[in-house]
């Protein structure tokens, strides 16, 4: 991991990323919990934030250590105030996720204020082995699965496919990272070149962990065209009919760093969404450029 990670003075579109999260994680928790209110669902009382890539859980800025809250604590924070507000009556229980040893325990510092607060769990663990676990503890119950990953090559098509079908309420948000095609584009290559070595079955294996085998049928395709054939073939037999796709612009060239990609089986829960990714457009951080509208994919 780049040294810099971890500093968001010159990475807008991540500081935005998180502004995004944190507008859609407050309402979808009041809709959650007000249906226990109105209805006594049992699984709307205790509700879900799964952070398959929690990180250390701080960023800085302008050599300003930890001073900007990364998903687990904004988490812990929507999880704390809505305690507040039902006087403990419903729970947002966390579970943070990450396989690197050093960002746990920074994680476990930063989170150390809210242990007594509220439920959450911190694993040292890939998700591709803890999901099932994961799924088990949480039934049926409503839940939110923030899936920010390093690189699509750390979340496979089997973690993803179990996420995207739990039992009963599900919201998604998922960081899709472009450079497929770009992959795409060396294996072609390589293969022209009659050069099947080592590095071109590593080349195959990377993108094929997340995409599965559809993504050997792409490689005339742009990146957004790759996420919409992958949403094509994941979503059609789930009940996540309802969908955005927000292309994050890197910070000084007018090309995507990724597709801030969102799913849920509610109409009510796209239209907030959209209206928060309408409001970004309006809106620029320091060296980011206009957003490209969000209509790239006919969903």
């Amino acid at each position: 991991m780049d040294k810099n990670y971890w500093d968001l003075t010159d990475r807008p579109h991540t500081e935005r990323k998180l502004k995004i999260l944190k507008e859609y994680l407050y309402p979808w928790a009041e809709i959650i919990f007000n249906q226990w209110r109105e209805h006594g669902w049992k699984n709307f009382k205790t509700a879900y934030y799964i952070d398959c890539f929690a990180g250390r859980g701080r960023y800085h800025k302008n050599s300003i250590l930890n001073s900007i809250d990364g998903s687990p604590l904004i988490a812990l924070n929507c999880a704390k105030f809505f305690q507040k507000k039902f006087k403990d009556k419903v729970g947002l229980k966390c579970i943070f996720v990450d396989a690197r040893e050093s960002y746990i325990t920074e994680l476990q510092k930063f989170c150390q204020p809210y242990k007594r607060v509220v439920g959450f769990s911190i694993r040292h663990a890939d998700i591709n082995e803890e999901i099932n676990s994961i799924l088990k503890e949480i039934g049926s119950n409503a839940a939110l699965f923030f899936v920010d990953p390093w690189g699509l090559k750390e979340i496979s098509q089997e973690t993803m496919t179990a996420i995207i079908q739990k039992k009963g309420p599900v919201d998604l948000i998922l960081n899709y990272i472009c450079g497929t095609k770009r992959v795409l584009g060396k294996i072609a290559g390589m293969a022209q070149a009659g050069k099947i070595d080592d590095q071109f079955i590593k080349l195959t294996d990377s993108v094929g962990f997340f995409h599965g085998d559809l993504v050997f049928n792409c490689f005339d395709k742009k990146d957004r065209e790759i996420l919409k054939a992958w949403e094509q073939e994941m979503f059609k037999d789930t009940r996540l009919e309802f969908k955005s796709v927000y292309k994050m612009l890197h910070s000084s060239r007018s090309e995507a760093v990724y597709y801030l990609f969102f799913a849920s089986r509610k109409p009510v829960a796209k239209k907030i969404i959209d209206y928060i990714l309408k409001k970004e457009d309006s809106e620029t951080f320091s060296g980011q450029l206009s957003l490209i509208p969000r209509d790239n994919f006919d969903i």
